[in-house]
């Protein structure tokens, strides 16, 4: 699914002289799955601690992960884009698959963004460092 979005953005955003920087290589992929990867797992349980709701629309973990997906996507290709016409195709291209690999109760849920960001945890000391 990961690589399809790849190919379909790779293939349609080609740079151009105002565009030079449409450039999607192995990295943009990469990207998507590194985010993936070092996501906290705790979130993606079954007996997740309904005290701590997932965001937006989101019930379920599953829900949950598709939305991180859908997160690392729009932030690996649509921040790359200039224009608004560029960016809403990238982001119906992603919902798109979202709708047509997880079914409507998953797609429904991921409808709104997710924003995941990292920066209000506590920081992680590290002690050969002291940083």
């Amino acid at each position: 699914m990961t690589v399809e979005v790849w190919k379909k953005v790779q293939a349609k955003m080609l740079p151009t002289p105002a565009k030079f920087h449409y450039l999607f290589n192995m990295r943009e992929l990469s990207r998507v799955f590194q985010g993936v990867v070092l996501a906290v797992r705790a979130r993606f349980s079954k007996e997740v601690d309904a005290s701590m709701p997932f965001g937006g629309k989101v019930e379920t973990p599953q829900g949950y992960l598709v939305g991180l997906w859908r997160h690392e996507c729009e932030r690996v290709f649509c921040d790359k884009l200039t224009t608004m016409e560029d960016k809403n195709w990238t982001t119906s291209l992603i919902t798109n698959q979202i709708k047509e690999n997880f079914g409507d109760e998953v797609y429904k849920q991921t409808l709104e963004p997710l924003l995941f960001v990292d920066f209000l945890r506590e920081p992680v000391m590290d002690e050969d460092t002291g940083e």
